[in-house]
């Protein structure tokens, strides 16, 4: 993925599915912490040479399992439907104590 604009939600589907993603920093934008190259089951690369070594280490039967393990529990962890919920959750509650404390 080169363009486009939104979320990562393509990304996401195929971590939370077990796959192991090889993608370009912009497909990965708001999935991942700046900065991170490789790890919760993704690869990411700048130039043909990386995703030709992304794509040989994946080939890893071992490490392919553990980045599709790791894949998994990123999104699990960051963007399940109870983490979701938590943060909707959050964000009411800190907005109706907000509104509270105004009004007072």
């Amino acid at each position: 993925i080169e363009s486009g604009s939104g979320s990562c939600i393509k990304v996401m589907e195929a971590l939370g599915m077990g796959r192991v993603c090889l993608a370009t920093p912009f497909a990965v934008r708001g999935v991942l912490p700046d900065g991170i190259r490789l790890g919760n089951g993704i690869v990411i690369y700048h130039t043909t040479s990386e995703i030709i070594q992304g794509i040989q280490l994946i080939s890893d039967e071992v490490v392919r399992s553990k980045y599709q393990h790791e894949g998994q529990q990123y999104i699990n962890q960051h963007y399940s439907q109870n983490v979701v919920d938590v943060e909707i959750q959050q964000t009411l509650d800190n907005q109706i104590a907000s509104q509270q404390s105004s009004s007072t």
